[in-house]
């Protein structure tokens, strides 16, 4: 819910400052719909512009301009978010994660994991339970 509630507002300040018109913003509320919701599965650029009904090189420039950031590190940012969710909320192997977030292997997962947060999955469990577990003792 937050994520959506962020996205719409990045689309109507898009539009606004770039003079998008009410059918464009909906192409991008669905794009982002789409990659919210199936994250796990491969998903490519060409893909989801052709399902929003847009070119691949004109989706690629609005997203872009509306997100700030590349299909392919927005969607790599989506998946990675919910990767930290399920490394503190489960107990989910790591390469069990790896493959509910769309990442076909553990190895290049944690890579890109540590590359992004500094940390490698276990650690970043590890470190989260820690806290909430001093927080939590008397």
């Amino acid at each position: 819910r937050r994520w959506f509630d962020q996205a719409a507002e990045l689309i109507c300040q898009a539009v606004e400052r770039h003079s998008y018109s009410p059918y464009i913003a909906e192409c991008l509320s669905q794009a982002l719909l789409i990659l919210h919701t199936e994250y796990p599965s491969p998903l490519f650029s060409d893909d989801v512009a052709r399902r929003v009904h847009l070119s691949r090189s004109y989706f690629c420039q609005i997203f872009k301009k509306m997100t700030h950031q590349s299909f392919n590190h927005y969607l790599r940012s989506v998946r990675l978010d919910k990767a930290k969710e399920l490394l503190i909320k489960t107990n989910y192997s790591i390469s069990d994660i790896a493959e509910k977030t769309g990442y076909a292997g553990e190895k290049y997962f944690s890579q890109l994991f540590h590359a992004e947060t500094g940390k490698t999955p276990s650690l970043y469990r590890q470190e989260y339970r820690e806290k909430t577990s001093s927080l939590n003792s008397p």
